[in-house]
């Protein structure tokens, strides 16, 4: 698994997710500033948290947990495109609030982007889109 120190020492790494971190997960999915980014609603039940896990997380072909000290703070992943455009992918990541503006996302990103060429094979570029006003 690979490290990297965020913005404070922060210890930030990506792995896969397990249903154990449902918890975790309900904590940013459950709040509506991380939900205003996203196109999902704010989770309102652990199920929900657990379904996430269970039929998103898991089965999807390049999805892990942001980490932070070893606990899960948020998701990040990369889709691939479809027919012709399956040679890109597109990154998509959400993030507790607590996390924003301390380097976790840019670091997040910096340990995924190396892992998805090695582990998605055929993958030429990754795209990714933001939204202006999000400046966490």
């Amino acid at each position: 698994m690979a490290e990297e120190e965020g913005t404070g020492g922060l210890s930030i790494s990506l792995r896969p997710f397990e249903i154990e971190d449902a918890d975790d997960v309900m904590a940013w999915k459950g709040d509506p500033r991380v939900a205003a980014f996203c196109r999902w609603g704010t989770y309102t039940t652990l199920d929900e948290a657990i379904a996430f896990i269970q039929d998103f997380a898991i089965p999807h072909e390049w999805c892990r947990a942001i980490c932070v000290a070893g606990r899960p703070v948020g998701c990040i992943s990369v889709t691939i495109g479809k027919d012709e455009a399956r040679c890109r992918g597109l990154l998509k990541y959400e993030l507790a609030h607590r996390c924003w503006g301390k380097g976790v996302a840019t670091s997040a990103v910096r340990l995924a982007l190396p892992a998805v060429f090695r582990e998605l094979p055929g993958l030429e570029r990754i795209e990714a889109m933001v939204a202006l006003e999000n400046k966490g």
